[in-house]
């Protein structure tokens, strides 16, 4: 009877074992994946600046402005919009966002190693204190 509650034993902390080795390969795997950025969700116009962009957008396409005539409209449309040269402070902003979540995903990680190596340190010690009571 002992032999069986043993084996039994053994199995469970040995599948107890694998499902922590997993959890551990799949955090490392995600880690070293690179994640995909989020996309923004599309910001809304209002009906007001919608009906004024249609309009722009009519009239440069049946008459271009003079400036642009020079240049052919192709090479223009193909040509990727440049982004607005972000101002300082929100470069400090988005520094910032990015340290703090750095610092979540880190603490996040210690927060969950700490908790499986109690985990294991438990184990052990009840698998210490089984094997004593065993023996007396």
């Amino acid at each position: 009877m002992k032999t069986e509650e043993e084996r039994r034993r053994k199995r469970e902390e040995e599948e107890e074992a694998e499902k922590r080795r997993d959890r551990r390969k799949r955090r490392e795997d995600a880690e070293a994946t690179p994640k995909k950025p989020r996309r923004k969700p599309p910001q809304h116009e209002s009906d007001e600046t919608s009906q004024i962009s249609s309009y722009l957008i009519l009239s440069y396409s049946s008459h271009p402005p003079p400036s642009s005539s020079s240049s052919p409209p192709a090479a223009a449309a193909a040509a990727p919009p440049e982004r607005a040269p972000k101002s300082r402070r929100e470069e400090e902003e988005e520094k910032k966002r990015r340290r703090r979540r750095r610092r979540r995903r880190r603490r996040r990680r210690r927060r969950e190693e700490e908790e499986e190596n109690k985990e294991e340190q438990d184990q052990d010690e009840e698998r210490k204190k089984k094997k004593k009571e065993e023996e007396e």
